[in-house]
C-alpha cells in the first residue's frame, strides 16, 4: 500500500532520506509476508519519519495474529524498559497507570502494589498473561475515563502506527494536566540510523511503519499540547561486550567495500578473512549494539 500523504499530520510535503530499499519477506506462523520495495521520508510539517510503502491492514493484522507475542519477550527488561521503569517509579504511590501495548506485562508487573496499573493489549494471550500478574486489563481506550490517568506508557509501539498522531492525541486526553506521556522506541536521528535510514535495521521489519524524530517530539507537544520534558537516548538490548565487537567488525566491513568513495585500504581489506566477504553482501547487517532508541518523557499542558 502506497503512502502518500504523512501518517503524522496528512501533510503532502515531504524530502526523501537516502536512496530506496529492496524489498524483502519476513514469515510468521508458516506464511510468508512481503514488503515492497520503499523509500523513507521525512514530513516537512511535522518531522514523522515513514515508509512509502507498507503492507495495507488487513496484512498486518493477520501478520500480528500469525505472530507468536514471545518473538518480543525477554527474560528481564530492555534497556529502554528499565529507563521507563525508573521514570515511573519516580510518580507518587498509588498513580494510575496505562500501559498501551502492554504485551504480558513485563513492564507494569514491577510496579503492580505501588501502583494502579492497566494494560492495553489486543494479543489474547499475552493479555492474559498480564492479567495473571495483576494487571487491569482494558480492551479498548474508551473504557479509560478521561483526564484519569497520571502517566501513560507506550513501549515499542509508536512504530508499528499507521496514524500516531490520532491514537496520541487520544491516549493523551485520558492523562490528567501535568500527567506523563512516555513513548519507548527508535530514534530516527540516532547517528546509525542517519547512516542509512532506509537499510536501518529498524525499517528492515515488516511491521515498523515509520519511526520517531525530535521534530516530530516538537509536533506533538504543539499538538497535545505537551512539554517535552526528557529526550534519553538508550540502546534496546543488552548485548555482551562479544556481540558488540562483532556487530562492529561486521559493519566496518561492510562500510568498508561499500562506501562512496570506497576507503584506501579497501584493496588490503579484501586479504583479510571475513572481512574480504564483505565485497558480496548485498544488505547492511543489522547494527542493534547503538544508542538508537529513546525514551521521550511528555508532561501534559496544565
Amino acid at each position: 500500500m502506497k503512502v502518500d500523504i504523512c501518517p503524522g499530520c496528512s501533510a503532502s510535503s515531504a524530502h526523501p532520506l537516502g536512496l530506496p530499499a529492496s524489498s524483502f519477506t519476513t514469515v510468521a506462523g508458516g506464511q510468508e509476508f512481503g514488503q515492497p520495495a520503499y523509500s523513507i521520508l521525512c514530513c516537512d510539517v511535522c518531522g514523522l519519519v515513514f515508509k512509502t510503502e507498507v503492507a495495507d491492514d488487513a496484512t498486518l493484522a493477520r501478520y500480528y495474529a500469525l505472530t507468536d507475542f514471545r518473538k518480543w519477550e525477554t527474560s528481564g527488561l530492555y534497556p529502554t524498559e528499565k529507563t521507563v521503569l525508573s521514570r515511573l517509579r519516580q510518580l507518587p504511590s498509588n498513580s494510575r497507570v496505562l500501559d498501551f501495548g502492554c504485551s504480558s506485562g513485563r513492564l507494569l508487573h514491577c510496579l503492580v502494589g505501588r501502583h494502579q496499573c492497566l494494560g492495553l493489549e489486543i494479543n489474547s494471550e499475552a493479555s492474559a498473561v498480564a492479567a495473571s500478574k495483576g494487571i487491569q486489563i482494558v480492551r479498548k481506550l474508551a473504557e479509560v475515563e478521561p483526564a484519569s490517568l497520571d502517566a501513560a506508557v507506550m513501549g515499542d509501539v509508536f512504530e508499528h502506527l499507521s496514524h500516531p498522531t490520532d491514537l496520541l492525541t487520544e491516549i493523551a486526553a485520558l492523562v490528567r494536566p501535568g500527567g506523563l506521556l512516555i513513548l519507548a522506541t527508535g530514534n530516527a536521528d540516532s547517528p546509525a540510523c542517519m547512516e542509512d535510514v532506509p537499510n536501518f535495521w529498524y525499517f528492515r521489519n515488516i511491521e515498523h511503519l515509520c519511526m520517531l524524530s525530535r521534530g516530530y517530539a516538537q509536533f506533538l507537544c504543539h499538538r497535545l499540547p505537551a512539554q517535552l520534558e526528557e529526550w534519553a537516548e538508550v540502546c534496546h538490548y543488552s548485548w555482551k561486550l562479544t556481540d558488540q565487537v562483532f556487530q562492529r567488525l561486521r559493519r566496518f566491513a561492510y562500510r568498508t567495500f561499500h562506501s562512496t568513495p570506497p576507503p584506501v585500504w579497501a584493496g588490503l581489506a579484501t586479504r583479510l578473512p571475513y572481512i574480504g566477504r564483505a565485497r558480496n553482501w548485498t544488505q547492511r547487517p543489522p547494527f542493534t549494539c547503538s544508542r538508537d532508541h529513546v525514551v521521550a518523557t511528555f508532561r501534559l499542558a496544565r
